[in-house]
């Protein structure tokens, strides 16, 4: 469906991206993970044609379409704002978006309902859209962009700042259209959404990709048996024989009264050092133990590449 070939994108003096290659089929979801500035929407917006790769190509179903428009190549757009005809009504919005994108006459009641459909927007239909939630009008831009039937959806930062409900419809929605065969692109700092909603993540780092797959593959391959200990005092700071026994098992100091790190749970370094905490005399700490999680995996990748750049 999508694929990124070397895709490379430079302004005058700076490289922004570094020799991308993704692949995203038909019935997937990938999330585009990576801190500020690490390329993701300058990734996004080549593949909507607003820009145009350096070097390498963006195909979509075999055709390239470097620089050429989404909405001809058969891509839609959700961004992070909300763009609606506020004094317009929920069922007014989707027609007339259904109007700007050259959807038949006799197509655009069927286009509508099933947006309504889709979306849990269908008891709202004649609300106008500026009366909606925040999370229902980000619901009804889902729905403007699904009107024209698309390949691919790119989603930016789809939950920011919606409420519990309307993130729950949405997660539903993006099932509901991964299910029927779409192609999903999402950019998110949500690592909650890409654990629950993604088929497989991609991790860009100062414009290049550090990593792609599903996320349970790449914390195995990076992490193995290893897991995440998190140690937090009830006092700021722990007695001088406590710090001790914390900076022996290499845990770290986030900020005062907490520790963190990373263990290898086979080599009984790790049984050894819970037993020892619970032992010392001492008020109880808050100790937890868990697999690595993506945001573990992404501070190790980005923790690689400035090593290899130091």
């Amino acid at each position: 469906m999508l694929e990124l070939n070397n895709v490379s994108f430079a302004w005058p003096g700076r490289n922004i991206l570094n020799d991308v290659s993704l692949v995203l089929n038909g019935g997937e979801i990938l999330a585009l993970l990576g801190p500020n500035g690490a390329g993701k929407s300058t990734l996004v917006r080549n593949i909507l044609g607003q820009l145009t790769p350096s070097h390498g190509d963006i195909l979509l179903d075999g055709k390239l379409i470097n620089g050429g428009s989404a909405a001809a190549s058969g891509i839609a757009w959700v961004p992070q704002a909300i763009t609606l005809y506020p004094k317009l009504s929920v069922n007014e919005n989707l027609r007339c978006f259904a109007g700007i994108m050259g959807v038949a006459a006799d197509e655009m009641g069927g286009q509508v309902a099933q947006a309504l459909e889709l979306t849990g927007l269908a008891l709202r239909k004649n609300d106008l859209a500026g009366d909606l939630s925040g999370g229902m009008q980000r619901m009804l831009n889902v729905g403007i962009a699904l009107i024209a039937k698309p390949q691919l959806l790119i989603l930016d930062e789809p939950t920011a700042g919606i409420d519990q409900r309307a993130r729950q419809q949405l997660h539903q929605t993006l099932l509901a259209l991964k299910a029927r065969g779409l192609a999903i692109l999402l950019t998110t700092h949500d690592l909650d959404d890409a654990k629950r909603l993604a088929d497989k993540v991609a991790i860009l780092a100062e414009g290049k990709l550090c990593a792609e797959g599903k996320v349970a593959d790449l914390i195995q391959a990076r992490f193995a048996d290893q897991r995440e200990v998190r140690v937090r005092w009830p006092e700021a700071q722990p007695r001088p024989e406590l710090e001790k026994l914390l900076l022996q098992a290499r845990l770290h100091e986030e900020q005062p009264g907490y520790w963190s790190g990373l263990l290898d749970n086979n080599d009984g370094k790790l049984d050894a050092l819970v037993k020892q905490l619970l032992m010392v005399d001492a008020p109880a700490p808050d100790l937890v133990v868990r697999e690595p999680g993506l945001d573990i995996l992404i501070q190790g990748f980005l923790k690689g590449r400035r090593q290899s750049d130091a």
